[in-house]
């Protein structure tokens, strides 16, 4: 994929409202074994979460449509021939120096879309980030949005292999600092992202993902850093699969951990971790703090 002929346009800070198109081609998409093994996941993890959140999504992008057009935001455009458009968010931290983190977060099923704000309206992490709740971080955030005819980020995967490349030339990032982090099907993405490019990655961090696609993956992957949030009463995505890839991991020789929440549901283990001081997960992701 060639993208070195791309037109950009950019104006603001802070928050970043973005579209990227990339040249695609006309890619098939061939069913592996591994998609065939994911796929009854990724429609059921979509399905809960949309039942669950479509109603109260709607009525907080109203209000967060307003919020979000009184910040500052750096409008970019990337185009091409036979282009595919996505859409994020670029967090620009308030003091920017040489060589900064870059922390990439992947989103669940309730914030596909072609609505930017659903972002923030439905996912934790990105609505945290723009109230401020975190504080400040001294990292640059990339939160693509994964389009609503996509089922996973696994179908996208070069393009956002070619989106934080990209990233990373235009702004002063530190290329062996760059995190991966994301919730449901954005915790499986984080999985399989790591998998197909894990010289990239510096730390991952799943929420609530399955990790049954990259069981085999774990000496390819033993040289990130992975950090993995699950629930015991998670009946939407099991935490077996993710106890097994940690304990792979560990095999392996990589330094890897498994946090388990007790008693709590699918969608609220992203507000347990984002909001536990004692985690600070987003001070483990631009690898100020270690566990």
């Amino acid at each position: 994929m060639k993208n070195r002929n791309m037109v950009k346009k950019r104006i603001g800070i802070v928050l970043t409202a973005a579209a990227l198109s990339v040249a695609v081609g006309s890619a098939v998409i061939l069913a592996s074994e591994e998609e065939t093994q994911t796929s009854s996941i990724e429609s059921e993890t979509e399905s809960v979460m949309s039942e669950k959140e479509s109603e109260s999504a709607t009525s907080e992008m109203e209000s967060e449509t307003s919020e979000t057009e009184s910040l500052k935001f750096q409008e970019m455009s990337i185009s091409a021939e036979q282009a595919e458009k996505l859409q994020y968010y670029l967090y620009i931290p308030e003091k920017q120096t040489n060589h900064m983190p870059l922390i990439v977060y992947l989103h669940g099923a309730s914030a596909k879309g072609q609505e930017l704000q659903l972002l923030t309206s439905t996912e934790e992490f990105p609505k945290y980030l723009q109230e401020g709740e975190l504080g400040k971080i001294e990292a640059y955030v990339l939160m693509p949005q994964l389009p609503s005819e996509q089922k996973s980020w696994r179908n996208i995967d070069e393009l956002l292999y070619n989106l934080i490349q990209d990233t990373v030339a235009e702004f002063s990032i530190d290329e062996k600092n760059i995190s991966l982090t994301g919730f449901s099907i954005g915790g499986t993405g984080t999985w399989e992202l790591a998998k197909k490019y894990p010289e990239l990655f510096a730390r991952i961090a799943p929420l609530s993902g399955s990790a049954r696609g990259v069981l085999d993956s774990a000496e390819e992957m033993k040289d990130i850093s992975a950090w993995v949030f699950v629930s015991d009463e998670d009946t939407v995505i099991r935490p077996n699969s993710s106890e097994d890839m940690v304990h792979q991991l560990k095999r392996a020789g990589a330094k890897a951990t498994i946090h388990l929440f007790e008693g709590a549901e699918h969608e609220e283990v992203s507000s347990l971790v984002w909001l536990d001081e004692m985690i600070k997960l987003a001070d483990w992701l631009t690898g100020e703090v270690s566990y």
